[in-house]
């Protein structure tokens, strides 16, 4: 807490670079942890390995004709996301911003028994299309499509798995607090884009007050634009 702290204090470039360090071996002792508490994780990059080579191919196709690699989920989440549905086995899950992770989570599904009911979310109306048409090429069904906006009138909640990527990051941040109570009381929420500062920070505290615990995953998601995930559990 003291290293934290003194970041505080060194302002501009030298400081960046010295949260990006602590964050560095913060996400190397929480591997050691995140293996502890699910020893399948202890298997990792040969899961990942198989499961990169079912979702390449189609995640080249994405960032090629719908989407760019900057603005798609990265691969290397994606892949952490399909290795935790398969050990998590969540029968209800919510994919909050539609795009490759959509297509994700429905491959996942066609070999998943039970079959999981998946919920696509996405506050523009027009990207929920383009989603729908994308996995629709690759013969992946089922789930619902819908805006945020249907959603929060349906009353849902309790869902297993949660990948919140939802709009604009200031949209993210002030869902944040909705999102976290809408998760189960065994499941897990998936945040994207933690590499951001102030999200990662307000992300933090918000997990702190809802009681939750928060898991750095730098050391399984950080991709080429420096790019990586957390992980929020309930226990």
């Amino acid at each position: 807490m003291g290293g934290l702290s003194q970041v505080k204090r060194v302002p501009g470039f030298l400081g960046r670079r010295i949260t990006a360090f602590l964050e560095t071996m913060n996400a190397k002792t929480e591997r050691s942890r995140m293996e502890k508490k699910l020893p399948e994780l202890r298997s990792y990059d040969q899961l990942a390995n198989e499961i990169t080579n079912r979702l390449q191919p189609i995640y080249e196709k994405y960032i090629t004709t719908i989407s760019t690699g900057v603005m798609a989920l990265s691969l290397e989440s994606s892949v952490f996301m399909s290795v935790l549905c398969s050990i998590f086995q969540p029968r209800k899950i919510l994919d909050l911003g539609s795009g490759f992770s959509s297509a994700v989570f429905r491959i996942y599904a066609e070999t998943a028994n039970p079959k999981p009911h998946i919920y696509s979310i996405d506050d523009a109306p027009e990207w929920l299309e383009k989603t729908k048409e994308f996995i629709a090429g690759y013969q992946l069904e089922g789930g619902q499509f819908m805006t945020w906006d249907v959603f929060l009138e349906q009353n849902q909640n309790s869902f297993d798995f949660i990948l919140h990527d939802l709009g604009s990051m200031v949209t993210r941040e002030m869902l944040l607090p909705t999102v976290l109570s809408l998760v189960s009381t065994n499941g897990v929420v998936l945040l994207d884009d933690i590499h951001k500062t102030n999200y990662r920070k307000n992300a933090k505290r918000m997990v702190k007050e809802t009681g939750l615990i928060y898991h750095n995953l730098k050391s399984y998601t950080l991709d080429g634009f420096n790019r990586y995930c957390a992980l929020v559990t309930t226990e």
